[in-house]
């Protein structure tokens, strides 16, 4: 007798990064990785923090010659600055990216990339390829018809951009960050050093893991979750929630700078397969319209995206209280749900976040233009809950 089936095939896409290399002196393989590549002439786009405070910077750039280096790319990644580093990366000749530092650098290099790939020189051509989204969806996402230059990521923070093919850039006459996607942005190989990612400020060390937690609790409950995410998914939660808060405080102790950094990676190494909500939605937002860093949006936002989406993922709600320490034996989904939440705003406190947009600079008379941005950003459709104007508004208001 044939065996019933309960649900339709699935299909899983697996990470498109090549290689994973992490651990102290992780950057000693940049040469060997750079050859596999066939990367001769890289661009690096780095940190200017880095760049002018360490010699790390100067030291990778000399050890693969190297064309240039270009650094201080602005938060958020405007436009211009990306074109303004794609046309050096033409005018020398260059045939790779090397990004090194936060998110900024990161995107930035995917957005040279982009615009190597599809021939963008104004910022009037972004329009063809930043994916287009109406609620309640689906999104329009254009193809890359050419193959980018490979792009080697060594970061500095827990923020993930380098594990992912989609590029965050802002176009400041709409003030609203686009998103751009294409398999072949995504980082070839990523060099995970916790030398280099010693010397992140805390401030940003601590609001970036914050991002690696809110890629977790939004992919947990997402509906396109998995067995396979789940594993991953919560096994990072356990760690960034036993070792971030610690490392915060211990920058030298580069155990746990490579602990959160791996976790940072397995937060985000499955993206492809889930989805993201309303945390990330109204957050993109905030930083390209009032420049707030999107590790900070997450440390204001995820506890009330949690409780906004309580009512229909509760049960999935009550996996991350488990994750994070809290003891759900004795209690009920709904009660765990409630629980993880209060675990993840004990856990903001302890690191001393901001937690309240108020505390930003944000004001009530911003919610309109923030709300009707997050409602055309396509990451909004993968909530677990339907997200109306009203509702979004609503968590902006409780965050307040």
């Amino acid at each position: 007798m044939a065996a019933s089936r309960t649900s339709p095939p699935r299909i899983f896409d697996l990470p498109r990064t090549d290689r994973v290399v992490y651990g102290a002196g992780a950057r000693t393989h940049l040469r060997d990785e750079a050859r596999r590549l066939g990367i001769t002439r890289p661009l690096v786009v780095a940190s200017g923090t880095l760049t002018t405070e360490t010699p790390f910077v100067h030291e990778l750039a000399e050890s693969v010659g190297a064309v240039a280096t270009t650094s201080g790319i602005p938060a958020h990644v405007p436009r211009a600055a990306v074109l303004n580093v794609a046309e050096r990366f033409r005018e020398l000749d260059a045939d790779g990216l090397i990004s090194v530092g936060g998110g900024s650098p990161v995107d930035c290099a995917k957005g040279v990339a982009l615009c190597v790939a599809a021939s963008i020189g104004t910022e009037a051509d972004f329009d063809s390829y930043r994916i287009r989204y109406r609620h309640p969806g689906p999104p329009m996402i254009p193809s890359l018809k050419h193959l980018p230059p490979p792009h080697i990521s060594l970061p500095t923070t827990l923020s993930g951009a380098e594990f992912t093919a989609i590029a965050g850039i802002t176009d400041i006459a709409r003030g609203a960050k686009d998103l751009y996607a294409a398999d072949a942005l995504c980082p070839k190989v990523v060099l995970l050093d916790s030398e280099i990612a010693a010397r992140t400020p805390r401030a940003l060390w601590v609001s970036s893991g914050v991002r690696a937690i809110d890629h977790i609790v939004e992919g947990v409950y997402s509906a396109r979750h998995t067995p396979v995410t789940d594993a991953a998914l919560l096994g990072a939660l356990r760690i960034l929630a036993r070792d971030l808060p610690v490392s915060a405080d211990a920058p030298d102790d580069l155990s746990l700078r490579t602990s959160c950094q791996v976790a940072a990676w397995m937060a985000i190494m499955h993206l492809k397969n889930i989805s993201t909500g309303i945390s990330h939605g109204l957050g993109h937002q905030l930083g390209a319209m009032l420049n707030v860093p999107h590790g900070v949006t997450s440390c204001i936002l995820l506890p009330h995206a949690m409780d906004f989406n309580r009512p229909v993922t509760a049960d999935r709600q009550a996996l991350l209280a488990s994750a994070l320490g809290v003891d759900t034996s004795a209690m009920t989904d709904e009660q765990a749900a409630v629980a993880a939440a209060g675990a993840v705003r004990a856990l903001l406190a302890r690191m001393g976040v901001p937690t309240r947009l108020s505390d930003v600079g944000v004001q009530r008379r911003h919610f309109d233009a923030l709300v009707a941005e997050a409602l055309a950003d396509m990451v909004i459709a993968g909530n677990p809950r339907p997200v109306t104007a009203a509702d979004a508004r609503a968590v902006l208001e409780a965050a307040f």
